[in-house]
């Protein structure tokens, strides 16, 4: 391991770091509020984002790298252009700091911790926030996806770290064994294992599964602030308040490589996207990239996309981006491809959301077949609970009729008056690839979006095109109104 670049464009302690996916670029941010983002190989700084107004904590690129999420003391998370400076959103809804925020693989969600002991998930797309999780019992640090996008990993000062479904927001796992607060944790590529490391010096290790602890690995001569695996399982990066950079065999937690160079306590580390490097961030003020194994692959320079401006506040470099990014108004709508699954019934239809495992209910106006309201909610089928209901048949009078299955039939049986309401299904489930744009809604409040509710809009099978306004919460997340716009 080699330090290839030494990055001090920041004017005080460096609290986070984050590598764009193609690992061409690095994001640090510092205890001011600065943000900026940095070339990994020349360290030349090409943009500065300002908003915040306390220190940042926590940074996350989404998966496609266009977006970058800033967490940070001021109790807000921020979304930004990473191709333009622009502050997209500001998601609000912590009572007190925000100290860490994660994209979904999928990009389609956000999750946030923050000092009022909450986990909050936010529609990545809308800026909703789609539920608050709670269970920890004092700060929470540190909160990442597995790749599978299926759960969720925090750690936190009450001494513990958690394993929490994202479909449905409960506790799948409580994990204790460290002595004091926990200040990361970090799962293995294949999702079997979680490395946690905390006040006590140790990173530990432990089966997701089952939930047991399976090695402590030792070596720091004070807390560790931040654990992560390389892209590819093998190795185990941590950064320690005694100033150092360890790297540790993932399976044997033999280390295998002691890094000095800076001179002051470690907050953050990252692994480029190919784990041929580390970056970290310190009290020193300064973040640097370290070569893994020689120097990291040739990268493709990222060209700026607009000119510097004349910056308006005292950065220590030269910003690509304006010093008070503002949208110009609402964000454009956004466009994707998203898995569903579809049933029609006598009087609406359930559409299964893949990416958030809800079940959104459309239920036909009395007068108006193409409208009527729309209600949200959590799939909380489990594999191994009954699929149908036999004592329920149809009327003889219809055989055509359709009991529904799995989530849709728990649903369809266990919440009150929705049976009633919607009737028998009169087709099987479809699962289908639909087409999938989002409106937002909200407002401008000096020059700054801030989220509100907006449209979804989805395809049926049959081509049709059903828009989703959201209203408030109906159901257990936000639901409203629904119009088919297209036939």
């Amino acid at each position: 391991v080699g330090e290839l670049t030494v990055i001090e464009e920041f004017g005080g302690t460096t609290t986070a770091v984050a590598y764009q996916p193609d690992g061409t670029q690095v994001a640090g941010g510092d205890q001011l509020g600065n943000l900026v983002l940095v070339q990994t190989t020349s360290g030349q700084a090409v943009g500065v984002f300002v908003g915040h107004s306390a220190q940042i904590s926590g940074l996350a690129f989404s998966p496609d790298g266009t977006l970058l999420a800033s967490a940070s003391y001021d109790s807000t998370v921020r979304i930004w252009s990473a191709s333009t400076g622009a502050q997209v959103a500001t998601l609000q809804g912590h009572t007190d700091q925000v100290w860490d925020v994660a994209f979904s693989p999928d990009g389609l969600l956000i999750a946030s911790a923050g000092k009022d002991g909450t986990i909050r998930v936010w529609d990545a797309i809308s800026g909703a926030q789609r539920a608050v999780l709670q269970g920890h019992t004092d700060w929470v640090a540190d909160v990442n996806f597995s790749l599978d996008g299926q759960r969720l990993a925090s750690a936190s000062g009450d001494g513990t770290a958690r394993l929490w479904s994202v479909a449905n927001g409960e506790t799948l796992r409580v994990l204790q064994g460290h002595a004091g607060w926990v200040s990361s944790a970090s799962f293995s590529p294949d999702g079997t294992r979680l490395a946690t490391s905390g006040q006590d010096g140790t990173v530990r290790l432990w089966n997701t599964t089952t939930g047991q602890q399976v090695a402590t690995v030792t070596g720091h001569t004070a807390a560790v602030r931040g654990v992560v695996f390389s892209p590819d399982g093998s190795l185990l990066a941590s950064a320690g308040w005694d100033a150092t950079l360890r790297l540790w065999d993932s399976v044997s937690g033999q280390q295998l490589a002691l890094i000095g160079g800076h001179t002051d306590i470690l907050n953050s580390v990252a692994f480029s996207p190919f784990g041929d490097s580390l970056a970290t961030a310190s009290n020193d003020n300064t973040v640097r990239v370290w070569a893994i194994g020689g120097t990291p692959r040739p990268y493709v320079t990222a060209t700026p996309t607009v000119a510097p401006p004349t910056p308006t506040v005292q950065p220590s470099v030269t910003p690509r981006f304006t010093s008070t990014p503002r949208p110009e108004g609402f964000p454009t709508n956004t466009a994707a491809t998203i898995q569903v699954a579809e049933q029609v019934f006598q009087n609406g239809r359930m559409f299964w959301i893949r990416h958030t495992r809800q079940i959104w209910v459309m239920v036909n106006a009395e007068d108006d077949p193409t409208g009527g309201e729309w209600f949200c909610y959590n799939d909380t089928f489990q594999e191994g609970e009954a699929e149908t209901d036999p004592s329920l048949v149809p009327p003889e009078s219809d055989a055509e009729l359709v009991q529904p299955r799995r989530g849709f039939g728990k649903l369809w049986r266990e919440r009150e008056g929705l049976m009633d309401e919607l009737g028998w299904a009169i087709t099987p489930e479809f699962e289908l690839d639909s087409s999938y744009t989002y409106i937002a809604g909200g407002y401008m409040d000096e020059g700054t979006y801030v989220p509100g509710p907006g449209e979804h809009r989805i395809t049926t099978l049959g081509g049709e095109s059903i828009s989703f306004f959201e209203q408030d919460i109906n159901g257990d997340c936000l639901g409203g109104t629904w119009r088919m716009t297209a036939q």
